[in-house]
């Protein structure tokens, strides 16, 4: 299950979020589009690239080597769903807590974490005393922010789980009202928060001297600390000693925060040695034994489901990117001493996460479909009662004594 979230942690997120879009498109590579067959030549003269997808099933037939990669991570995250009530792990990307103490750098080997605490407190060994304590009016409304998003996860995780013990998954149309409401207000929040960050870290910055700003922009764009910066780190911590963990941790958030407006969103970009590279473009023209072995069990209907599923999912996630996009642009706006459009980017804001929120939730539904489809065989298969029977749970059509589980139905 997701953990307690830090909702400050948005701006990082955020960028996160076009990293990766960033980062292909420096290498020349395609964007996601559900094109069958399209975008799959090779670098060499005349040659192809290997489609994986003509070794799965005539629903997925031409779908490029990328939409397989996400149908694989689909298939994961419809297995766990259908064996027990696990929530996928990338639902509520705006508001969980993986985003805390790291951030997550896309590369085409995957993700790769920064110790964003550690990086956020060289930063605070390079700010003078009256800089530090700029920062530090933040923390009150950070810490209230924290609070009332943590309230906010709680509340979209009991709507996910509750999609388990509805008897028609008709009736997902007045639970998504409600959540569109409630992410529209948490939206509210993050543009707040965000408006409110960015003018602060606005004021920081114009106060830095240029050996002040050249450090803190070379700690965000490498990603890196020195080593002989030890003594410094420790000076700056031990200035913390006496605040709590949570505010010793915030205080660093926010440090790595405005380094990361500072440098215009742009995370370090990890490299791969040549070795490196080898095997993952090895590893990407391998099937994941996971995704075949759950095709293989669906029937052509759950296979349809899945592929509606993928592309609702890469809708999302290209409509997602463009708002971060946008909403960071409009962030930047600050450094050339310009007011902001606070009205837009707190509808960018709310748009954001209600995209989303409501996307994960669709999904999931969909998910609860897939599972009220499956036959005794396919259900005995996934192991799903015997998971849910080991961990207590009791849920529709699993309960011991009968068949009781829900009939089939449309998701809306």
């Amino acid at each position: 299950m997701l953990s307690l979230s830090k909702f400050r942690c948005l701006i990082a997120i955020l960028i996160c979020v076009i990293a990766s879009a960033t980062a292909e498109a420096q290498k020349g590579g395609k964007q996601k589009g559900m094109k069958q067959g399209q975008g799959n030549n090779r670098t060499g003269k005349g040659s192809r690239e290997t489609l994986l997808s003509e070794n799965l099933p005539p629903s997925f037939r031409g779908l490029n080597n990328e939409d397989v990669q996400a149908l694989t991570t689909v298939a994961k995250d419809a297995r766990a769903w259908m064996q027990q009530s696990t929530i996928p792990g990338n639902a509520m990307v705006l508001s969980t807590a993986e985003f805390t103490s790291k951030a997550e750098v896309q590369t085409d080997e995957g993700s790769q974490s920064l110790d964003t605490e550690r990086l956020g407190l060289a930063i605070l060994a390079r700010l003078e005393l009256a800089q530090r304590k700029q920062l530090a009016t933040l923390l009150d409304p950070s810490l209230a922010d924290n609070a009332a998003t943590g309230t906010f996860d709680s509340s979209v995780k009991k709507q996910f789980a509750d999609i388990r013990e509805l008897a028609s998954l008709q009736k997902t149309r007045s639970a998504e009202a409600v959540l569109k409401k409630d992410a529209a207000e948490q939206g509210r929040r993050l543009g707040e928060a965000l408006i409110r960050e960015s003018r602060l870290f606005a004021v920081v910055e114009k106060s830095l001297t240029a050996e002040q700003r050249d450090a803190i922009l070379l700690i965000c764009r490498t990603g890196l600390v020195s080593s002989d910066a030890e003594p410094e780190l420790r000076a700056a911590d031990e200035e913390l000693e006496n605040s709590s963990p949570e505010i010793r941790s915030e205080m660093k958030q926010l440090a790595w925060r405005c380094g990361l407006w500072m440098s215009g969103g742009q995370l370090p970009e990890p490299t791969l040695s040549e070795d490196e590279m080898k095997e993952l473009r090895k590893k990407n023209e391998v099937l994941d034994p996971s995704l075949t072995s759950l095709l293989v069990l669906l029937t052509e209907p759950q296979h349809q489901e899945l592929l509606q599923i993928l592309k609702a999912r890469v809708r999302s996630e290209k409509q997602s990117q463009n708002l971060s996009q946008s909403l960071v642009q409009s962030l930047q706006q600050l450094h050339g001493s310009r007011t902001l459009d606070e009205r837009s980017i707190e509808q960018q804001a709310i748009q954001l996460v209600q995209t989303n929120v409501l996307s994960e939730y669709s999904m999931v539904s969909s998910f609860e479909a897939v599972r009220r489809s499956l036959t005794e065989a396919q259900q005995e298969y996934l192991g799903g009662g015997d998971a849910e029977n080991a961990s207590g749970d009791k849920k529709p059509g699993n309960k011991k004594g009968g068949n009781n589980k829900p009939k089939p139905d449309e998701v809306d």
